[in-house]
This record gives structure tokens, sequence and C-alpha cells, in this order.
């Protein structure tokens, strides 16, 4: 006799601690798949996103993928008491970081900086500068000079402003983390385990500013100094809310993934007219980082959507003692 089984609410995937048996039954569910057969194929030999939706013939649009979550875990670097300003706002972009009141624009207000990032302006000691491209002409010199800035000669000051331009509106400032990775992974990725990855490039901009060729590591020391312990914060992101798509020549792109296009029906020109469903992106990416996840070690990461966060209570605070997480009551 079948035994009929009713689909979760919600499918949440774990990468972190999620053993090999709960990752393919999620997966199975989710996309209707007899979990022995997803079992074998994916023990048997190492399996791709396409191979999945080719072997299965895996419809992307018909999956429901507000009905994904990814286990996610952002680092920071914080004292006991401003790391209560999470449980208080959530975990905030950085333009929130960087325009509200928080721990973060509270200690760059401190040292004379404030990052205006709606009109896209940086103060450096009460003198404004614009947060410009590269490809932008200064309205006003930065350095005050008579000579006109062109493509090829840029004044260093307008080059580091550049990098903080690409960080805040290229990339456009979203909440980023990790998706899968060890705790080694995570402590060495860039300054994260010591101070804000946003203080790199505001400290290119001060040496800059100051006509050093040093990086001013100032701000870094001192942030350190303040807050020295060193958390991880996790929480389940909803996958409709995370950038799953967004390739940096998108004409260009659609060649690259050419053959699952015409394996799901869908031609050149509904790519281009933006016909796919958004549906069908976040399905393919949930398989690619599955299969990434699970047969690699290494770390992957992941950002939230322009303009979105993750909500105050909706996450868990680790505090890491001796290379371990220890959760925070």
């Amino acid at each position: 006799m079948m035994i009929w089984k009713e689909k979760p609410d919600m499918f949440v995937f774990d990468f972190f601690d999620g053993s090999s048996r709960e990752l393919i039954n999620s997966l199975a569910e989710y996309f209707d798949i007899d979990y022995e057969q997803l079992a074998t194929f994916l023990l048997k030999d190492e399996a791709t996103a396409y191979s999945l939706i080719e072997q299965f013939k895996l419809d992307l649009n018909k999956p429901d993928s507000k009905n994904v979550q990814i286990t996610c875990r952002h680092m920071t670097t914080s004292n006991e008491e401003d790391i209560k300003s999470f449980r208080k706002r959530g975990v905030l972009d950085l333009r929130g970081m960087l325009q509200e009141d928080t721990p973060l624009s509270s200690f760059l207000a401190k040292h004379g900086i404030i990052v205006d990032v709606d009109n896209r302006i940086i103060s450096i000691n009460e003198k404004q500068y614009p947060i410009q491209s590269s490809s932008e002409d200064c309205t006003d010199c930065y350095i005050g000079s008579d000579l006109s800035c062109t493509g090829y000669s840029k004044c260093e000051l307008n080059k580091q402003i550049s990098f903080l331009h690409t960080k805040l509106y290229f990339y456009n400032a979203t909440v980023e983390f990790f998706i899968h990775g060890t705790l080694k992974d995570m402590k060495n990725y860039s300054s994260i385990s010591k101070y804000p990855e946003i203080l790199l490039t505001i400290g290119n901009v001060l040496a800059a500013y100051r006509k050093s060729s040093l990086f001013d590591e100032k701000l870094g020391n001192e942030w350190q100094q303040r807050n020295k312990q060193c958390y991880v914060l996790q929480f389940n992101v909803n996958l409709q809310d995370m950038e799953t798509y967004a390739p940096m020549d998108y004409e260009r792109a659609y060649w690259e993934e050419k053959e699952l296009y015409d394996l799901a029906g869908y031609e050149y020109e509904d790519y281009l007219l933006h016909s796919i469903p958004q549906n069908f992106y976040n399905n393919y990416y949930l398989l690619k980082v599955f299969c990434q996840c699970f047969y690699s070690e290494s770390e992957k990461y992941g950002s939230l959507l322009p303009g979105k966060t993750v909500n105050p209570g909706g996450f868990k605070i680790y505090k890491i003692v001796d290379n371990s997480l220890k959760l925070l009551e």
C-alpha cells in the first residue's frame, strides 16, 4: 500500500549542518523526485544542475521557490553591548549600516567620516566629496588642482572613491553571507574576522585624502581594539529574496547557458525581453548551489536582493570561542 506523505510548507536547505540524507530528501520532496532514484544518481557520479534537469525531466517553472529557504551565516566583529543592535535592527544592508544610527556609522562619525549613500556624498572632516564612478568627470576637483582629470589620469582620491562607488552602487550595498563553508573559511575571508570589510575601502580613501601611499590602518585597528569578539549570525533566507541571476554581461550570459534554455523551450528573444520567470532562475540557482555544496567543501557566498534585510529576531547569534560556535541566549 502506498503511503501518501504531505509536503512541508517550507523546504529549508542547511548546507552547514544538514546531513547528506536530509539534503537529498529536501531536494527530492521539493522537485517531486523519488528519493532512492535521486540518491543513486547523486552518489553514482558528480551531478550538475543541468544533468539533474535532464535526468529527471525537471520543469523549473513548476516548484514555487517562495517555499524554499537557505540557511546562511554572516560573520561580524562587535562587543557585548553593540551586538544587541542586531537583535533590535536585524541585519541591515550596507546602506543602512552607513546611514542609520548604528555602531558602524557612529564609529565613522567619531573619525570625521559620514557616508550619505542616498545623496552619493562622503564627508571627511566636514569636506564633502561626491561618490562618483571611474567613468564620471569631476564637477569640482577633489584636490584643488587647476588641471582637468581624464579617463587615463585620475587623482588617487578620485580612484579610491570610485572603488567605494562600485561597492555601494554597482554591487548595490547588499547583505552578503556564506551559504557553505567552514568556520576557518569564514575567518580567512577578507578582513571580516577583524573589522568590517567596508573599512578597507574607506581606509584607502583616507590614505588618498592624506596623500599617503600606504593603506590607512587606523580605522581597522581602532575598530579591532574596541570590538575584539567575533560573532556569527545565522538565519534562513527566502530563496525569492536572494540574488539568483545577475550576470555582469547579460546578453553574453545567454550563450553560456544556451543548452539550458533550449531544453526548457526558451528562445533568445524570450531571454532578451526578460520573459523568463524569476522562479525559473531561482530553481536553477538552487540546483547549482546544491551540487556545489554537496560535492565540495569550499566556501560558497550569496547575497540578498537590493534593499532586502534580515528582520530582527529571525536569526541566531553565535560567539566564536576556541574556534567553535557557542550560541548566545
